[in-house]
C-alpha cells in the first residue's frame, strides 16, 4: 500500500515538475505527428528527447518546430526550407534564452561561410537548444523585371496624362 501511495505520489511530482518545461518533450505520438496546423513543424522523433525551437525571417517555411535534440544551426534552416532568395545569409542571428530573462544573441555569417575563404577545414554550426529562435535577416531585392515593370508604369502613366491634357486643350 505504502508503495503505490509512493508511486502514484511520484508520478504526480514528476508530471508537476516537468510540465513546467515547455520546449522539451520526450518522444511524440501519431496524432502530435500527423496534426499540425498554421506554423507549426513537428519533425520529433518517438523514442527521443525532442525541443521546441522558432524560425523566422526569410526561409521558406517560418515557424515553430519540434526537432530532435542535438540538431544544429543548418539541419534546422534545412527542416525550415532553406533561405529565400530574399534573405541576407551574411547576418544570421541565434537567439538564445538564459536563466533570469535574459538572452544572448548569436551572429553567424553563413555567406562567408558558402563564399568566402576565411573558414579553413570543419566549421562547426552551434548546436540548437531549447528555445532558441533563429531570425534569417533580409529585405525584399528588386531584380530587373521589377524596374522594368514600374518604369513602364510610369512612362505609361505619363503619356496617358499627356493625352488628357491634349484632349482637353482642343
Amino acid at each position: 500500500m505504502i508503495f503505490r501511495i509512493t508511486l502514484l505520489f511520484t508520478i504526480f511530482f514528476s508530471n508537476f515538475l516537468f510540465s513546467q518545461i515547455s520546449d522539451v518533450q520526450v518522444g511524440s505520438t501519431v496524432t502530435q505527428r500527423t496534426a499540425s496546423g498554421g506554423a507549426y513543424y513537428d519533425y520529433s522523433e518517438p523514442t527521443s528527447i525532442n525541443i521546441k525551437v522558432a524560425v523566422w525571417g526569410y526561409v521558406r517555411n517560418p515557424g515553430r518546430y519540434v526537432v530532435p535534440s542535438g540538431i544544429n544551426l543548418m539541419e534546422l534552416l534545412s527542416y525550415a526550407g532553406g533561405p529565400t532568395i530574399d534573405a541576407k545569409l551574411e547576418d544570421l542571428r541565434l537567439f538564445r534564452p538564459k536563466s533570469g530573462g535574459d538572452q544572448e544573441i548569436i551572429s553567424i555569417n553563413y555567406q562567408n561561410l558558402l563564399w568566402g575563404d576565411e573558414p579553413k577545414g570543419i566549421y562547426e554550426f552551434p548546436e540548437v537548444l531549447p528555445g532558441d529562435v533563429i531570425l534569417v535577416t533580409g529585405e525584399p531585392r528588386f531584380f530587373f523585371k521589377d524596374y522594368f515593370t514600374l518604369t513602364l508604369q510610369i512612362i505609361s502613366t505619363l503619356i496617358s496624362l499627356t493625352l488628357f491634357i491634349i484632349t482637353l486643350s482642343k
